[in-house]
């Protein structure tokens, strides 16, 4: 439970453009009005994530005089910085004027994968670096770069290679790539993910058993209206499905929603809108590439009138071998001016509600503007 209450209290916000640099703490102090000092330097954007042996890596930009270097600290489950004040520094490579979303996980041997851009060649490109608890580069220095364009994510694969997706330049298309434990190319050619002849944006990766993987993209439909899909890929980069949409409603291209998964089932949770109203879903895509729940999956809440309450942002968890799958949302009244919180408890096998068709209240939506923050 310790464990699990410092990865909420560290929740931290990644933004697409940085207005102001600030100093880097996160809470893990028993005394909950002082804060972990995690850097002193002038910072921007930072991920977390969790290692399997109780510490959290944080990857962060710092501001360094009109760069955007990337950085990396690891602190133990005490909250004890293990790689310096500072962290490491991971790249100082021309960044541009802003920073961009970016993302990262860890392998099975807990090293921390990050996926940026950077402008070392004019334009943007997307890279990988690969860090070792003692904070050493395990890639080269330079990273793996995989090609023009921004916004890599990544999953971690069962034998601790890397599969990779990124928005790229060519064609303004999603690429798919994976890259070997030693930090090679493992497939001759990147795959491109379209529908039809729709282009893609914006994947996200989860691990499924046996070195697969499933990613939910968006394809684009006009304006910053997406619809999403998704796919599941084996080792070699053969699709074993065909494009699935997994929901008919309006879904935004510079949104990322809440990805999980246990062994080969994929479960997706994110908001979507019809007419002016938003809407919270879990859905949940099978092997086989079916989704029981139906097209859009099971609804947070059900609503009569576009005068009810909006359900907004999603997180989503579930303990393996659990016959539950649970949901968080912000909450907000049609106004978007007032904001709570509700919780929300799943049947896995069918999708069905457990805590009444409305949810359950954590913070009741008020002037207050609780909401869900990880």
């Amino acid at each position: 439970m310790k464990r699990i209450l410092q990865s909420f209290l560290l929740v931290f916000c990644m933004v697409s453009l940085t207005l102001a640099p600030t100093t880097l703490r996160a809470q893990w102090n028993t005394n909950t009005s002082v804060n972990l000092e995690i850097s002193g330097l002038p910072i921007a954007d930072m991920v977390s994530v969790p290692t399997s042996d109780g510490k959290t890596w944080i990857a962060f930009y710092h501001e360094n005089t009109g760069n955007y270097d990337m950085r990396a600290q690891l602190i133990d489950e005490d909250g004890f910085k293990l790689l310096g004040n500072d962290g490491i520094l991971v790249s100082n490579q021309p960044s541009g004027t802003a920073t961009f979303v970016f993302n990262a996980c860890v392998d099975n041997s807990n090293n921390l994968i990050i996926g940026c851009q950077d402008e070392r060649t004019g334009g943007m490109q997307a890279v990988l670096y690969k860090i070792s608890p003692s904070g050493s580069h395990l890639w080269s220095s330079s990273g793996v770069i995989l090609g023009s364009g921004m916004v890599p994510s990544m999953t971690a694969l069962t034998n601790n290679e890397i599969a990779v997706s990124w928005n790229s330049d060519t064609g303004n298309t999603l690429r798919l790539q994976k890259i070997t434990a030693a930090g090679t190319f493992a497939w001759a050619n990147a795959v491109s993910l379209m529908v039809g002849a729709s282009t893609t944006t914006r994947g996200q990766l989860i691990a499924n058993t046996d070195n697969k993987f499933t990613i939910v993209y968006q394809k684009n439909a006009g304006g910053i209206s997406t619809n999403l899909y998704a796919q599941m890929f084996n080792s070699s980069g053969t699709a074993l499905y065909a494009p699935l949409q997994i929901c008919s409603q309006t879904t935004a291209p510079y949104r990322y929603y809440s990805i999980t998964a246990e062994a080969d089932t994929t479960y997706f949770g994110y908001y979507s809108s019809t007419g002016f109203r938003f809407n919270s879903f879990v859905q949940r895509i099978n092997p086989d590439g079916t989704i029981p729940y139906g097209m859009n999956g099971a609804a947070f809440n059900t609503y009569t009138s576009g005068t009810d309450n909006y359900q907004m942002e999603t997180s989503i968890g579930l303990e393996p071998g659990s016959q539950f799958i649970w949901s968080v949302a912000s909450f907000c009244d049609p106004n978007q001016t007032n904001y709570g919180v509700y919780v929300q408890k799943f049947l896995k096998s069918t999708g069905a509600r457990q805590f009444t068709d409305m949810g359950k209240v954590v913070y009741p939506i008020t002037a207050n503007r609780d909401i869900m923050a990880g």
